[in-house]
């Protein structure tokens, strides 16, 4: 039966081979690709979550945190960055262009 390091090993190259067809035929946008590549690695070493020395476990939980984290942070610095002058101030140089 192979260890955790050969899951994640087959993981990792199936991971980017499928990443890199669905792209190719145009199943997903560029942008999923991130998604397909860590389901794909996460599918890969589900079968070692039950391990007595419980570093697949750790490791599915950093993935899975990552998965969670990196979301999260896209829309926070898309949304930081996005805010418009009349909502900074009342009284902004663009409120007297509508004049």
């Amino acid at each position: 039966m192979a260890g955790y390091k050969a899951h994640i090993a087959f993981g990792v190259v199936s991971a980017f081979s499928l990443s890199i067809v669905v792209v190719l035929l145009s199943l997903v946008s560029i942008e999923l690709v991130p998604l397909v590549f860590l389901l794909t690695v996460i599918g890969a070493v589900l079968p070692d979550v039950d391990s007595d020395t419980g570093i697949p476990v750790k490791l599915l939980f950093l993935m899975l945190s990552i998965f969670t984290l990196l979301p999260k942070a896209y829309f926070w610095i898309k949304h930081q960055y996005t805010i418009d002058i009349k909502q900074q101030h009342p009284i902004s140089p663009m409120s007297y262009c509508n004049r």
